[in-house]
């Protein structure tokens, strides 16, 4: 089983929802709408400008992660070194 006690029938319910929302982007407007209050028209231009596809955790990943928390030590938003490779699970497949 996955780390953290999350299954991956869990994990794979919500990669499928996820994809489903990504190719219905009407519906999903129209739910998000009710539930906010904002226009189906502005919802919809918002998830289709920030459409996020899942990714296999790779090293590539974590380094831009780590460039990120780097970023943000740096600028002293975060007062410690953050390693960030903790932060990932390896473990669950993409598909």
């Amino acid at each position: 089983m996955p780390t953290g006690g999350v299954s991956a029938a869990t994990i794979s319910r919500s990669m499928s929802s996820s994809r489903w929302a990504l190719t219905h982007p009407d519906e999903v407007a129209a739910m998000q709408s009710r539930v906010t209050g904002l226009p189906t028209d502005v919802l919809k231009t918002v998830y289709q400008r920030g459409q996020v596809h899942p990714v296999a955790i790779d090293d590539t990943v974590v380094a831009a992660q780590q460039r990120t928390a780097d970023s943000y030590e740096a600028a002293n938003v975060i007062r410690a070194h953050l390693d960030v490779r903790a932060s990932f699970d390896r473990s669950f497949p993409l598909s």
